[in-house]
């Protein structure tokens, strides 16, 4: 059955505090979740606790839906929210503003005219618009306790850019089974849930909450096709995600940064199976191979990116590399490591990025036989841009498209809440490439590993590098042995992730590491300047490139990974006035500080006429009148 989005609206009636499980300094002891820009954010992890809460307690007073007249029971519970043997039947995102992307937006332009548009769009700023701190002590015998101040950072109850409404958040929420009792169960637990947050028994976090019947808007990603398209008999998409959410994607030993193939492969089957059966197209998507999927890697200037080079510490060492700053750790004079890092090469050299991460504090409360328990998440950060593409038989166009074009998609784990949300931005054909190499005779090239590799050798998986070496000899005609002074540059990891259908880590493999890179002499010919080897290729794995020695970038510079923020329809004019007038009062603070601290000492007027000038000109552009 297709499933269904619509809107969970939060109405503040309190302050709330949400917390985020850190401090700031000695200034806030409790902080609350924000986003990059300051904007308060309802995590929906939270949001799906409480909910889960109300719905427990319901079952606990043998609670009637009064539509469907179905008793609320633990099973039904545990069905609809999910428990430790099946997922929930909705997924939950996080609740933010309803101008949210406006907001952003216009934030983002601010910072991009820089001078007082840029310092008016700190985050410190949107904080202070959104924010107070409040500060609470101990009462011990009358009188307050000893070290016992602790100062809280709270969301203000009205909307600080319309004082006279509350603050509304939205929440997207998707069913997966529009079963009448499994939404009739959620709005009744919207109306039971009353308080949200921390320090509930304190005042804070007293909240209306519904569920709105408008659907919300799906992305469409723009298609790129190339003429004659369904003539050819291969045909490769490459298409863009953008990060809704923070995404967690666990390995069983590490946070990979890239996106494996098998991971998109079950998101994509996942999302296939909500229209269909498991047939024949689906097992040509995805169990036959005739479809291959590539790891999804980050996006820099605009363009998909690679694993970066091992090898590139190495020349940097001898002397290869013009500027490399940003490797050396000045203390130790050592080369930091380049693991987990991604390239692309433009204009002679290597823009390098590594994607951004965050540390999520969750508690989860003591509930039938489990106990309480602080954990922390490690998360790609949301907003950010990824790329992959995928291989097959010209027939499946149509279906690829189709199942490319319904936009929203969840990957990686706790996708019921707060995580995994993703939008397709864009589908574009790629052109069909057998370029190859012209080589001389004894030059050096390198094949360079731009995915793992699983190596099968007689049937044992085996990630030593002498194995990896004779397999590409082998593909390329050429001699296993390396050149001299020309080492291997490879590293291995354990290969795992999980199962969500049955809720199973996966058996762990070692393999040969992206970046990897082995050289090799060449002889006279040509050389294909890609190919695949080894096992699981339809999963993306065992992708190989190969480069020149004259033809590496000389100078490697770092970038940044590309960020997705939607156009706005309009500008908030509000917000604007807000963070100006803000800007204007720290200047005026700071200016008549100074005059009073070098009243006495001669400082002449001319040296702040360039501070006062800005701020009559803030002022001026604050269009709402301050007091």
């Amino acid at each position: 059955m297709e499933n269904c989005r619509k809107l969970i609206r939060i109405t503040l009636l309190s302050d709330l505090c949400s917390g985020n499980g850190k401090s700031t300094g000695n200034r806030v002891d409790t902080d609350i979740w924000t986003d990059q820009y300051g904007f308060p954010v309802i995590p929906a992890r939270r949001l799906k606790g409480c909910l889960r809460e109300s719905a427990d307690f319901l079952a606990s007073q043998d609670y009637v839906l009064p539509e469907s007249h179905q008793k609320v029971t633990p099973d039904l519970v545990n069905r609809v929210f999910g428990d430790a043997h099946s997922q929930a039947l909705f997924s939950l995102e996080d609740a933010l503003l309803p101008d949210y992307r406006s907001l952003c937006a216009t934030l983002k332009d601010m910072k991009k005219s820089g001078g007082f548009w840029d310092s008016s769009a700190s985050r410190e700023h949107v904080l202070e618009t959104y924010t107070r701190i409040l500060g609470q002590t101990r009462i011990e015998n009358g009188v307050a306790a000893e070290n016992s101040l602790r100062f809280t950072r709270v969301l203000n109850q009205y909307n600080p850019l319309d004082p006279a409404v509350p603050l509304v958040f939205c929440a997207p929420v998707t069913f997966v089974d529009m079963s009448p009792e499994y939404p009739e169960l959620l709005r009744v637990c919207c109306a039971a849930t009353r308080h949200i947050g921390t320090h509930r028994n304190r005042g804070l976090g007293q909240v209306h909450l519904e569920i709105a019947e408008q659907e919300t808007e799906a992305i469409q990603p723009e298609i790129g096709l190339l003429p004659g398209t369904q003539q050819n008999e291969e045909i490769t998409l490459e298409f863009r995600w953008a990060f809704d959410s923070s995404v967690v994607l666990m390995n069983g030993v590490e946070v990979p940064s890239s996106i494996p193939g098998r991971s998109v492969i079950g998101c994509m089957s996942e999302a296939y199976l909500m229209g269909h059966q498991a047939d024949d197209v689906f097992r040509t998507l995805f169990l036959s191979g005739d479809v291959r999927w590539s790891d999804m890697t980050p996006v820099i200037h605009g363009t998909r990116s690679v694993p970066t080079p091992g090898m590139m510490t190495y020349l940097c060492n001898q002397g290869t590399y013009e500027n490399a700053y940003f490797l050396t750790d000045a203390e130790k004079g050592k080369q930091k490591s380049l693991h987990d890092t991604f390239c692309v090469a433009e204009d002679g050299k290597y823009l390098i990025a590594s994607p951004q991460t965050d540390f999520v504090y969750h508690h989860r409360h003591a509930h039938g036989d489990t106990e309480a328990q602080l954990y922390q998440h490690t998360t790609l950060s949301d907003g950010m841009v990824y790329a992959g593409h995928v291989t097959f038989p010209a027939p499946l166009l149509d279906t690829l498209l189709s199942l490319l074009n319904r936009a929203r998609f969840r990957i990686g784990r706790s996708r019921s809440a707060q995580y995994a949300v993703c939008s397709v931005l864009s589908v574009r054909q790629l052109p069909a490439s057998d370029s190859a190499l012209n080589t001389k005779d004894g030059e050096t090239i390198y094949a360079i590993l731009d995915s793992d590799l699983l190596l099968s050798d007689e049937g044992i998986l085996t990630a030593s590098s002498s194995a990896v070496r004779r397999c590409i000899a082998e593909k390329l005609g050429l001699d296993a042995e390396p050149p001299e002074d020309k080492p291997d540059y490879c590293r291995f990891h354990q290969l795992g992730g999980y199962q969500a259908q049955w809720q199973l880590w996966k058996p762990q493999q070692t393999a040969v590491c992206s970046g990897s890179v082995f050289p090799f002499r060449a002889k006279e010919g040509k050389v294909p300047e890609t190919f695949t080897l080894g096992e699981y290729v339809q999963e993306g794995m065992g992708k190989v490139r190969m480069v020149k020695e004259s033809g590496l970038p000389r100078t490697a510079v770092p970038s940044s990974v590309d960020q997705h923020i939607p156009g706005h329809t309009h500008t908030v004019q509000a917000l604007k006035d807000t963070l100006l007038y803000l800007t204007a009062q720290e200047d005026m603070h700071f200016t008549v500080e100074n005059l009073f601290q070098h009243s006495g000492e001669g400082w002449s007027k001319s040296e702040n006429r360039g501070l006062m000038a800005r701020i009559r000109t803030e002022l001026k552009l604050c269009n709402t009148p301050k007091d």
